[in-house]
C-alpha cells in the first residue's frame, strides 16, 4: 500500500467522521423539540469543537499529501511554508511573508 493509498484512506475516514457528527448534531435537534428542552450548551460546544478537529486534521492531512508529491529540493522549511501559505488562495508577496512570519516565528528571505 502506497503513501497516497494511506492519506486516501485518512481523508474518507475524516469525512465519515465529519458525516456522523453532522447526522449526531442533527437528531439532537430533533430530539430536543420533540421532548421540547434547550440543548445541552456543553453537549453542543463539544460537538462543535469536534468538527473543528476534524476539519483541521483533514486539512493538515491534505495539505501534507500535496507536499509529499513534492520533489525533495523543494521540501525545505521555506519552501513548504511558502506552499501552505499559497494552498488558501493567490496571495502577494507582502502576504506570502506575513504568513511566513506567523508559522516560523520570524521573517524570512
Amino acid at each position: 500500500m502506497g503513501e497516497e493509498d494511506v492519506y486516501e484512506r485518512m481523508l474518507k475516514r475524516l469525512e465519515r467522521i465529519e458525516a456522523m457528527l453532522a447526522d449526531i448534531e442533527a437528531r439532537m435537534s430533533v430530539l430536543e423539540k420533540a421532548l421540547s428542552i434547550n440543548s445541552d450548551p456543553l453537549m453542543r460546544r463539544a460537538l462543535e469543537l469536534a468538527r473543528v478537529e476534524v476539519s483541521l486534521t483533514y486539512n493538515l492531512l491534505n495539505n501534507l499529501n500535496i507536499i509529499s508529491k513534492l520533489p525533495y529540493e523543494a521540501r525545505d522549511d521555506i519552501s513548504i511554508a511558502i506552499m501552505i501559505s499559497l494552498l488558501s488562495g493567490p496571495k502577494n508577496i507582502s502576504q506570502i511573508t506575513e504568513d511566513i512570519k506567523r508559522m516560523r516565528g520570524k521573517g524570512s528571505r
